[in-house]
């Protein structure tokens, strides 16, 4: 018996095996039912969540007891080698489980049982980009380039953090049910120093077609991105063309083929620079690559105006009403005995939602990036701390209890038009998708300030300008860049191109020096001017946003409060607040 039977349970019952996802050289993946217990009015309720669940288990060495589950390894001489790949295992839990990325997928939980390890994720539902191309066929250009982008910005977070994924392919690529595309399978990842120096001498498997000459050679002692590249180029590939790449050794002799009709000459141009058999030719980093396909993003925003909200029209409910009396008593029992049930599944959720909250608060403070303190242009300033990343809706709607909320027509019967939320209708574009920066008033501000305040025991702030611009320059050793990141604004940040205006996803752009996104771009940001007042008029804001132009982009640059502002913000903290 090689996996775990059905209806098995770990951890004391608090999972129960469904089925089998998939088994590779060094574990077992499952996907299970987790027992939570969450508490709302009505008293306590148990719901089952979905997980997957990865086991340690050595394909070609490891055996189960039948009856008991437990892993056995029979060849004393293999022991060794089990041994090493279970820390192994245990140190890519450990890394996972660090990571904060919408693409990386997320650890929940881990344990020992059945004399192995395992670590608990969450459960993506939509399969991999393997299985969809092969039932769907290749993809159209545009929706395979975001696919990339979204792995590419995963990518990019892990070689920041000095580690390699070495096995990105399209089935290590899954999609969750909203289509993002979620990176996995960080079993034969390796990290690296600071220096660049391999902190394991674990060999490293190898994914044909996806896998570069240097893997095959087991050369991967010093840290290099574009090994990972060649892997996202060729996952490309395949998702243009619905082929798996040849292998590296034939690609060295014979090129990655001809380009298919519809497939544009500049995308392929990028496949071919990024599958290149010599590693010093390719893309030395995920970003230049990303950057040679990029197309733009979908969330128009005028350059005039930004719609922030609209009111929704309440119809009569008097229309046609002698016609449907009847119907209407009808149509009134049917909506309240559903408003019940609704009430009832919500309670359910409200657990979730907070626990979800509290994870994304907790998160903010890993997200505060130490500025170092100095001396500019006269004036002395201690250490402080700086968020990577302006705030996201996400992370405004957390700390403010808010959710999106939505329009139901429940009924139209007879004449009678029910409304849930029946003042005020956010326009669901205008809220933005929960990665994008969250447009904001100056009130808001301060309200989300006292509020983050309360729930963390913190002081979080706003950044001075002095603080702004010297954490937008890369700290007092920056480069002396115009823009934040580069003198290149097309790599550093999302500005008005002339023909459209976009909001982006946070961290899609290159960092500046000290791993900062978007200080250039994408949304103003609001400084601390010293005013009290909000409607005082010396509040400005930093960075230019997706409506201007280069030209009013740079570091220096101020603009005060008005009609072409797209006003963001990020955190500020102490040095002794963190």
């Amino acid at each position: 018996m090689k996996q775990l039977c059905n209806n098995a349970v770990l951890c004391k019952g608090k999972y129960r095996i469904e089925k089998v996802l998939g088994q590779g050289g060094f574990g077992i993946t499952y996907k299970a039912i987790m027992k939570e217990t969450v508490s709302g009015s009505l008293g306590n309720m148990e719901v089952d969540v979905p997980v997957a669940i990865k086991e340690f288990f050595m394909k070609d060495t490891c055996e189960r007891e039948e009856g008991t589950g437990k892993i056995t390894v029979p060849s004393q001489e293999s022991r060794a080698l089990v041994e090493l790949y279970r820390k192994k295992f245990v140190k890519e839990a450990k890394n996972l489980a660090q990571m904060n990325h919408p693409h990386i997928v997320k650890v929940v939980d881990g344990f020992e049982e059945n004399d192995t390890v395992y670590y608990v994720m969450q459960y993506l539902s939509g399969g991999s980009l393997s299985d969809y191309v092969k039932l769907h066929g290749a993809l159209d250009e545009a929706i395979a380039i975001k696919y990339i982008q979204q792995i590419g910005s995963a990518l990019e977070y892990m070689h920041q953090k000095h580690i390699c994924h070495y096995d990105v392919k399209p089935s290590n690529i899954l999609l969750d049910d909203k289509g993002g595309a979620i990176l996995i399978d960080f079993g034969i990842s390796k990290g690296y120093t600071e220096e660049g120096h391999q902190t394991s001498s674990t060999p490293v498997g190898i994914s044909a077609g996806y896998a570069p000459l240097e893997q095959y050679q087991q050369s991967l002692q010093d840290f290099s991105p574009a090994t990972d590249v060649y892997g996202l180029a060729a996952t490309l590939y395949f998702l243009v063309t619905g082929k798996v790449p040849a292998e590296a050794s034939i690609v060295l002799n014979d090129g990655i083929g001809r380009k298919s009709d519809g497939i544009s000459a500049k995308l392929w141009r990028s496949v071919e620079r990024g599958m290149c058999p010599r590693k010093n030719d390719r893309f030395q980093n995920i970003s230049d690559f990303i950057g040679s396909i990029s197309v733009g993003e979908t969330t128009i925003v005028s350059k005039k105006t930004f719609v922030n909200e609209f009111e929704a029209p309440i119809a009569s409910s008097t229309t046609n009403a002698s016609a449907g009396k009847g119907k209407g008593k009808w149509a009134r029992t049917i909506f309240m005995s559903l408003l019940t049930i609704s009430m009832l599944l919500s309670l359910i959720k409200v657990g979730y939602v907070k626990v979800h909250q509290h994870i994304v608060i907790n998160e903010l403070v890993d997200n505060m990036v130490k500025v170092k303190g100095g001396t500019v242009d006269g004036v002395t300033f201690s250490d402080f701390y700086i968020g990577k990343y302006e705030i996201t809706n996400e992370e405004y709607d957390a700390v403010m209890d808010e959710r999106p909320v939505y329009r139901l027509i429940f009924a139209q019967m007879g004449g009678v038009e029910a409304y849930i939320n029946k003042h005020r209708i956010k326009n669901e574009a205008a809220m933005g998708k929960k990665h994008h920066p969250k447009i904001v008033s100056r009130k808001q501000v301060l309200e989300f300030l006292e509020r983050l305040n309360e729930k963390t025991g913190k002081q979080y702030r706003l950044p001075t300008d002095l603080e702004w611009e010297v954490a937008a320059k890369g700290g007092i050793c920056g480069h002396g860049y115009k823009y934040s990141g580069g003198n290149d604004i097309l790599g550093v940040a999302n500005f008005y191109n002339g023909k459209k205006t976009n909001l982006e996803d946070v961290g899609q752009k290159r960092p500046n020096e000290l791993g900062l996104y978007d200080m250039t771009g994408n949304v103003d940001e609001l400084c601390d001017n010293a005013c009290i007042d909000i409607n005082d008029k010396r509040w400005s804001v930093r960075g230019g946003c997706c409506l201007d132009e280069a030209s009013e982009s740079f570091i220096t640059s101020k603009k005060p409060l008005g009609t072409n502002c797209l006003v963001g913000f990020r955190l500020a903290l102490g040095n002794s607040n963190i």
